[in-house]
Order: C-alpha cells, then sequence, then structure tokens
C-alpha cells in the first residue's frame, strides 16, 4: 500500500473545507455590499431617473472595477462583459435597443461606454483576445463605436482606453456632449494607490464570476474575471476564461481551487431573469462537459459554487 488513496481523500477533504469556507465568506461579503448599495439607493434612484448608462469591457480581472474607474454608484450601469469587449453590433441592439430608444425617447440622458484595456509599460500584458495587439483592438472598438453611433444618434456613444498599470482611463474617441465624462476625465487619478486599483499587494481571492451582480459578491482587492449573464458568446467564452485559469495553474498543486461562482440574476422582470439562467446553464453545462474542464474540476484545480442575486436589492444566497 502506498497510501495515495489516503493522500488524494486527504487533500479532497482540505478542498471541500475550503469551498464551505468560501461559501460563508463570499456570503458574508454580499451581505457588506449589499448593506452598502442600500446606503446609497436615494442617490441612486436620483441619477438613473436621469441617465441610463451601459458599459462594454473585456472579462479580464483587471477590468473589474471599471465602474469605480467611471465614477458609477454600485447599480447604476449595465455592464456587459465579455472576451475582449467583443460584441456584435445586432447583439447589442438585440439586448439593449430597446432600452436605449426608450431612455432617449424619456429624455434621459443615455451614455454607452466601450472600454478596451491596455498596460503602459508592458505591451505584452495587454488584452489577449487580440493577442496584445493595440492595433487590431482599436479597429475592433472603433468599428463597433461608428456603428452604435449610426444606430443611436442621441446617446453619448464612447471608446475608451484603461491602462491597467495605473488605472488611468484616457478618451480614445470621446463625445463631449456627455458631461458626466467631461468631468470624470477632468479630475480623474491614478487608482493604484486605492482598494480599486487593477494589480497591487491584498489579493484576497482569485477566481471567474458570471452574472449580473459582480460588485455585490467581488471585493475590491479580488482578482475574479467577469462574464455577463447575457454574454452572447458565453460558451465560448467560459471555456476560454476556465482554460486560462487552467494554463495558469498548471503543475501547481494547491488546495485551494480556482473558483467559478455562477451567480442567476433574479430581476423583476420574469423573462430577463429566466433568459439569464438559460444562457448561463447552457454555458456551464457545455463548459464541464469538456473533458479537459472536467478534468480540473474532478481533481479540484476548479471548483464551481452557485448562488443568486435580488437585483433590486443586490442581497444574494448560495444554492450549491
Amino acid at each position: 500500500m502506498d497510501g495515495s488513496g489516503d493522500k488524494s481523500a486527504t487533500r479532497a477533504g482540505r478542498i471541500g473545507d475550503f469551498l464551505r469556507r468560501e461559501r460563508v465568506e463570499i456570503g458574508q461579503g454580499n451581505v457588506d455590499r449589499s448593506t452598502e448599495y442600500e446606503r446609497h439607493l436615494p442617490e441612486l434612484r436620483r441619477r438613473l431617473a436621469r441617465r441610463t448608462t451601459f458599459v462594454v469591457t473585456c472579462m479580464d480581472e483587471r477590468c473589474g472595477g471599471i465602474e469605480d474607474r467611471l465614477e458609477l454608484l454600485h447599480g447604476e450601469a449595465i455592464v456587459m462583459a465579455t472576451y475582449g469587449g467583443r460584441i456584435e453590433p445586432d447583439d447589442f441592439d438585440r439586448l439593449f435597443g430597446v432600452k436605449i430608444r426608450h431612455s432617449v425617447q424619456a429624455r434621459r440622458q443615455t451614455a454607452i461606454y466601450l472600454v478596451a484595456h491596455r498596460e503602459s509599460g508592458d505591451p505584452e500584458r495587454g488584452c489577449a483576445a487580440f493577442g496584445s495587439d493595440p492595433a487590431e483592438q482599436v479597429t475592433a472598438f472603433s468599428a463597433l463605436l461608428e456603428d452604435l453611433r449610426r444606430r443611436y444618434p442621441d446617446a453619448f456613444t464612447h471608446f475608451l482606453s484603461l491602462d491597467t498599470a495605473t488605472g488611468l482611463i484616457s478618451p480614445e474617441k470621446a463625445d463631449q456632449r456627455d458631461d458626466h465624462l467631461v468631468a470624470v476625465l477632468s479630475g480623474r487619478k491614478n487608482l493604484t494607490d486605492s482598494g480599486t486599483a487593477a494589480g497591487g499587494e491584498g489579493t484576497v481571492r482569485r477566481g471567474i464570476y458570471v452574472g449580473d451582480a459582480y460588485r455585490s459578491w467581488i471585493l475590491p482587492n479580488d482578482r475574479f474575471m467577469r462574464l455577463s449573464a447575457l454574454d452572447p458568446n458565453l460558451e465560448a467564452d467560459l471555456k476560454t476564461a476556465i482554460r486560462t485559469v487552467m494554463e495558469a495553474e498548471k503543475g501547481v498543486p494547491t488546495d485551494r481551487p480556482y473558483v467559478i461562482q455562477i451567480d442567476s440574476p433574479i430581476y423583476p422582470d420574469v423573462k430577463l431573469s429566466g433568459n439569464c439562467r438559460r444562457n448561463i446553464e447552457q454555458a456551464v453545462n457545455q463548459a464541464v462537459a469538456d473533458p479537459e474542464i472536467l478534468a480540473a474540476i474532478d481533481d479540484g484545480r476548479v471548483g464551481i459554487i452557485k448562488t443568486e442575486t435580488e437585483m433590486g436589492s443586490q442581497k444574494g444566497f448560495a444554492v450549491g
């Protein structure tokens, strides 16, 4: 007897203990973040009555604090996070076009922020979806910008760049009618000394978050990739995210699996909630059917935690 079975059982027990503690910790984090959300709810309602905001960005963990950098309150923006921030204009219009047109008709300011990312001083740490090629990235975002400006001429649509080394937002092609962005850019500051900075010390947890309530679960110093519930390419993007993790973790034995948090949003609109759940479930089911990914789950390199979030209150709970 070589004792390998006992060692495996012991490791599996430690991994199970870690995931149980993780569920407790993320639950407490959600309590704290939803309480925070309640405190600023009057101001949020005031802003939402005046303005509708959309953000398109990359799933990269370094983009996780994008709303903070744009000085948006928790719950103020509808965020579409995908691999590279890629989304076809027709998909964007299918998902958000009605809401944008209603917002414009109601004479609310309507802003769309397309946010690419780069890293000054280290071009190899740019956006992997574009092979860290800034020119390809600019071409893709510029094409999306021009298409959305044609579709929604009364909306303020911008192409911005986030420097993940400093946390600075820079305008690539901005609409000067947007007084909020003008104010943000005029008062912009380096965020590397704040809790919303990309990189830096004090990392608490690492993982992948799938859902629409990222700020209700993920703390400022956590390093979680982010994918939106209605990402039209969620299946492929989730597989890419998991494979990226698996490659980074290859050959590194650990009792702390890389966490994938699957968070189903519960909206007042039952149809919207159902669409989100179906998109997430289909993507997750296809991902875990991949033999390589299934092996990573079975051997404890990847752990899945399932939650649900009531979007009106941002309060959530674990379901598995």
